[in-house]
């Protein structure tokens, strides 16, 4: 039984399973045993209160209007913030499995990158309690990188589309975003493999609905 499960842990589906799971699991004692706020919950949930172009001069706006959505399913609580937090969080490990399957092309390789971040102190217990915008950038930084990693499959103009989106709502997230943007792009366009995707009008595309979002 315990080797079917290891066997089914390493697949390109069950490893996602058993993260969705795992934050699941999370997200309900979360609430359950711990229905106080930390400090950058309490600051969410202060400044969801009304809906604004700005709230603090150093962070962008896009994780407090995603408190304010998930109010409308959890109220005014400390479950809306942690819906926020914990979908983000399981992003990161979604998108960087998805993308270790990109760069590796192997199921057990990809599950093995995801679950690897179970024992990063900073993702795997630290944002559990802690920060808000720096996990949500964290989701979309592993989303970039999935999103470039694919462009070799999948170089239709929706693609760049999306990669445009993921640029301006990750910028939206945090704006150290584009500390990881930037060498990220520098980095994919030295690529043989990668170069004719991104050297190409459609990137374009991306870029004016960046702009258009910021």
């Amino acid at each position: 039984m315990i080797a079917k499960t290891a066997d089914f842990l390493f697949t390109r589906h069950g490893c996602p399973l058993f993260l969705a799971g795992y934050f699941l699991v999370l997200f309900t004692l979360r609430i359950a045993l711990f229905p106080g706020a930390s400090e950058d919950d309490a600051e969410q949930l202060f400044f969801s209160q009304t809906f604004a172009w700005g709230y603090k001069v150093n962070q962008p706006t896009l994780y407090t209007w995603l408190v304010i959505l998930a109010q409308k399913a959890f109220g005014v609580s400390a479950a809306s913030v942690a819906a926020v937090k914990y979908a983000s969080l399981f992003a990161i490990y979604y998108f960087i499995h998805r993308a270790a399957e990109e760069a590796f092309e192997d199921a057990t390789y990809a599950a093995v990158s995801a679950l690897s971040l179970l024992a990063v102190f900073y993702i795997n217990w630290d944002a559990v309690v802690n920060y808000s915008h720096t996990v949500l950038m964290a989701a979309f930084l592993a989303a970039t990188l999935f999103a470039v990693l694919r462009l070799p499959k999948s170089h239709r103009l929706h693609n760049y589309a999306l990669l445009g989106l993921l640029f301006g709502f990750g910028l939206l997230a945090k704006y150290n975003y584009a500390l990881f943007l930037v060498p990220l792009l520098i980095a994919a366009t030295a690529s043989k493999k990668l170069r004719p995707h991104l050297l190409t009008p459609k990137i374009l595309i991306g870029v004016a609905i960046a702009a258009a979002l910021i």
